[in-house]
């Protein structure tokens, strides 16, 4: 599952996606965000991966599949 912060101020980020992660449960859930955060904080939230804007189409495929097993 990819998530947006859906905020802008960092602050917001992670208690705006709160709940996505509760529900997701075990799938891996990579945030999407346009705010300079590191991987290890993403990670620490909750978050398998981090995925910042702009983003490169390859390097999106390959932390897709990574995150998938493949």
């Amino acid at each position: 599952m990819i998530t947006d912060g859906f905020s802008n101020r960092i602050s917001g980020v992670f208690a705006n996606t709160a709940d996505v992660l509760h529900s997701a449960g075990v799938t891996p859930v990579a945030l999407f965000s346009a705010h300079i955060l590191e991987l290890d904080t993403a990670q620490a939230a909750g978050f398998r991966d981090l995925i910042t804007k702009p983003f490169e189409i390859d390097r999106l495929v390959r932390q897709i599949r990574l995150l998938l097993g493949r």
